[in-house]
C-alpha cells in the first residue's frame, strides 16, 4: 500500500470516527432537547385541565374536561387516597403511586403534580407516549447511516488528492535520487532543497550528505591512486633487481649486495604501508590515556639525535605538559616532525619546544631554506611533496600523518615558512 493510499485510508477512518462521535453526542443532545420539549408540553397542559366534582369526601366522584389547545396525545388521571377519581379512556396501565415530578415509566413520559383542597388532597397524573421522541431520533439515526459513509468517501477522495499534491515533491526528490544513483554525480542539486519546510530541510540534508560523500570518495580515489603509484615504484625496482640477479650466475658477494638492496626496498615499502595504515585509523581506534608530552618529546629527540648526529637538535620545555592522548600516535607525530625538520632543513639547527598556558603548545622549527607560500598551503595533503623535496626518499606522508593525528586528538595546527626563513609547525593540544 502506498503512502497516498495509507494517508487516504487514515483520513477516512479519522473522519468516520469524528462523525460517529459527533453523531453520538448530537443524538444524546437531541434526545435531551426532545425530552425537555415533551416535559414542557406536559407542564403547559396542566392549566388546560378542568376537574369537575366534589373532591372533599373520600367517596367523591369527578370528571375531566379540557380547554382548547389541549394536546390530544396527552392522557390524564386523577388519583385520591389510592383511588382513581377520573381518567381518560386511553390512559395506560401504570401504577397509582407514581413519583412526584417528571419521570419515564414503561415507555411513557409521566408528569405528576399533587394538589390539596381544605381537607383532602389529590394527584394529577399526565402521560404521553415516547413515540413522539422515538420517531425524530430514528430519523436522525437513518440520516447518520447515509451521511457518514458518504462523508467518509468524500474525505477519502479529498485526502487522496491532497496527499497526491503533498507527495509530488517527494516524487521529484525520488527521481533526482535515482538520477544521482545512475549518473554517479553526487554534487547534483536536489529539488526542494531551497524550501524552508520539513521536506526542504530533508532535501538539504541529503544534498549536504551527498556532497560530503563525494568529497570522501574523491579523497579516497586520490589517496588510492597516489598510494598505488608510490607502491608501484619500489615494487618495480624490487622486481627489476630480482630479474637482473637471476639472469646469470653471480658470486656470493654479489648476491649479498643484491639482497641488502632488496632489503632496503622492502623496508621502504614496509614504512609506506605502516604510514598508510596509520592514516586509515579513525577516532574509534584511539586509545586515550594520561601521558606526559615532555617525556615523549624527549625520547623522540634522543632518537633523532642518534640517527642524525651531524644536526644540532635543541629541546626546551616550559610548564606542565600532561594531556589525554594516544602515546603511540604522539610518538609517530613527534618522530615525523623531527624527521621532516632534519631532512628538509638541510642540516640547519632544529628546535623542539613545549610551552603551557591555557593549552599545551608544541613547536618544531628548523632554520633551513623554507618554502614558498603556494607549497605551504598544500602541506598536509596526502602524498604531496614540494618540488624541493622530490629528490631522495620519502612518500609525502609525514605531514599528512601529523595532520591526521592532530585531528584525532581534537588539536589544531599552524604552519609557518618563507624562503630562506626556515619552517615551523605549531600544534595546540587541549589540557586534561
Amino acid at each position: 500500500m502506498t503512502i497516498q493510499q495509507r494517508f487516504s485510508l487514515i483520513i477516512a477512518l479519522q473522519t468516520a470516527l469524528v462523525l460517529v462521535l459527533v453523531g453520538i453526542v448530537s443524538f444524546l443532545v437531541l434526545q435531551r432537547f426532545l425530552e425537555a420539549g415533551e416535559e414542557r408540553s406536559l407542564r403547559d397542559a396542566l392549566p388546560l385541565i378542568e376537574i369537575h366534582g366534589d373532591l372533599e369526601h373520600e367517596d367523591s366522584h369527578a370528571s375531566l374536561s379540557f380547554r382548547p389547545n389541549f394536546p390530544p396525545e396527552v392522557d390524564v388521571r386523577v388519583v385520591q387516597a389510592g383511588q382513581v377519581l377520573a381518567a381518560t379512556s386511553t390512559f395506560p396501565d401504570l401504577p397509582l403511586n407514581l413519583p412526584e415530578g417528571y419521570s419515564r415509566k414503561q415507555g411513557h413520559q409521566v408528569l405528576v403534580q399533587s394538589s390539596h383542597t381544605d381537607e383532602h388532597g389529590y394527584t394529577l397524573q399526565l402521560v404521553s407516549d415516547l413515540e413522539g421522541l422515538k420517531e425524530p431520533l430514528k430519523a436522525y439515526l437513518r440520516a447518520l447511516a447515509i451521511t457518514i459513509p458518504l462523508l467518509m468517501l468524500f474525505a477519502a477522495g479529498l485526502s487522496a488528492l491532497t496527499a497526491g499534491r503533498l507527495l509530488r515533491p517527494i516524487r521529484r526528490l525520488e527521481q533526482a535520487a535515482l538520477q544521482i544513483g545512475s549518473s554517479g554525480n553526487l554534487r547534483q542539486e536536489l529539488p526542494e532543497a531551497h524550501h524552508k519546510d520539513e521536506l526542504g530541510r530533508l532535501a538539504l540534508s541529503l544534498q549536504t550528505s551527498f556532497g560530503r560523500l563525494a568529497d570522501t570518495l574523491e579523497r579516497e580515489t586520490e589517496f588510492t591512486r597516489a598510494a598505488a603509484h608510490d607502491l608501484r615504484t619500489p615494487l618495480t625496482a624490487l622486481k627489476s633487481r630480482i630479474d637482473a640477479t637471476l639472469a646469470r650466475e653471480r658470486s656470493s658477494q654479489d648476491y649479498q649486495k643484491t639482497l641488502l638492496e632488496l632489503g632496503q626496498d622492502v623496508s621502504r615499502m614496509s614504512r609506506l604501508t605502516n604510514h598508510l595504515l596509520l592514516l586509515a585509523r579513525d577516532e574509534t581506534a584511539l586509545k586515550r590515556i594520561k601521558v606526559n608530552l615532555a617525556e615523549l618529546a624527549g625520547d623522540s629527540v634522543d632518537r633523532a639525535r642518534e640517527h642524525n648526529p651531524d644536526t644540532l637538535i635543541n629541546f626546551a620545555v616550559k610548564g606542565e605538559s600532561q594531556l589525554l592522548a594516544d602515546p603511540n600516535l604522539l610518538s609517530h607525530l613527534l618522530d615525523n616532525l623531527l624527521d621532516n625538520a632534519v631532512k628538509h632543513g638541510k642540516g640547519a639547527p632544529v628546535t623542539l619546544e613545549l610551552s603551557s598556558a591555557s593549552e599545551i603548545c608544541l613547536e618544531v622549527k628548523d632554520e633551513g631554506p623554507g618554502l614558498e607560500k603556494e607549497a605551504l598551503e598544500r602541506l598536509g595533503e596526502t602524498f604531496y611533496r614540494p618540488d624541493s623535496a622530490r629528490q631522495g626518499e620519502g612518500s609525502g606522508l609525514g605531514l599528512a600523518i601529523v595532520k591526521h593525528i592532530v585531528a584525532l586528538h581534537g588539536a589544531r595546527w599552524q604552519l609557518d615558512s618563507a624562503p630562506d626563513k626556515g619552517f615551523s609547525v605549531k600544534i595546540w593540544f587541549p589540557k586534561t
